[in-house]
């Protein structure tokens, strides 16, 4: 893949789609093989640092949101920054322009 590319995961029910995606993403290790990002071989990496390749390099769009109850929605999209020790005040103006 290049830099930028949209790729689409098309198949039946029960033909893997769902497993590449959490193979690709670190929430599941392979049984066999590697996964590569960018030159790191990710089934490798421990957890909080593919948490840390999660947050900075993979995007995921999960069918069910998988937001946190208990904060609101401003605190969910911010979470990921405050985990990589970013400050909420200076990213705020970003996010009320949406």
């Amino acid at each position: 893949m290049l830099k930028g590319e949209f790729v689409s995961i098309m198949g039946q029910s029960g033909s893997g789609k769902s497993t590449l995606l959490y193979i690709l993403g670190g929430l599941d290790i392979p049984t066999k093989g590697a996964v590569f990002i960018n030159g790191m071989d990710i089934s490798k990496f421990n957890d909080e640092k593919m948490s840390k390749i999660r947050r900075r390099q993979i995007g995921f769009v999960f069918q069910f949101y998988n937001l946190i109850s208990n904060l609101n929605v401003e605190e969910n999209i911010m979470l990921p920054l405050l985990l990589d020790g970013k400050k909420m005040k200076d990213y705020k103006k970003h996010l009320m322009k949406f």
